[in-house]
């Protein structure tokens, strides 16, 4: 049983996500969403270290992109171009999403609702569910 479901939540399994939190925010988010039962189709980086892209790329492995440009025009392609079905970034993205249509969930430290632990892990799923269906 998937989270989701056992949280009552609909179901996010094969869900594709397209993130950009930066640093170590990323590699944590990409394991959540695996969780979830998602699927991350590329990562932006430009925050990250070296070291935060190495983890990165040993939990997704070597076919998901990590782009370090993650201008709005750029998420926009990879959005589009991957059909994801979300955008995962930090509130400066949040008019992209506004503006061209596109389920957002803002993971910006100062969000109200935690995402960590297991009722952390149930809020995200809220969030991302919400985003998609609306």
């Amino acid at each position: 049983m998937n989270i989701t479901t056992s949280a009552g939540l609909p179901n996010l399994i094969g869900k594709e996500a397209v993130i950009y939190t930066g640093g170590v925010k990323s590699w944590s988010m990409i394991s959540a969403l695996i969780d979830l039962g998602m699927e991350v189709v590329a990562v932006g980086t430009k925050k990250s270290t070296y070291e935060d892209e190495e983890k990165m790329r040993g939990i997704l492995g070597p076919n998901v992109p990590l782009v370090e440009d993650v201008t709005p025009k750029n998420l926009l392609t990879l959005v589009r171009q991957l059909h994801a079905d979300v955008l995962i970034a930090g509130e400066r993205n949040l008019y992209l999403g506004v503006k061209e249509d596109i389920p957002f969930v803002d993971v910006n430290q100062e969000r109200h609702r935690p995402y960590a632990g297991f009722t952390g892990l149930v809020n995200l799923a809220e969030d991302i569910s919400q985003a998609i269906r609306f």
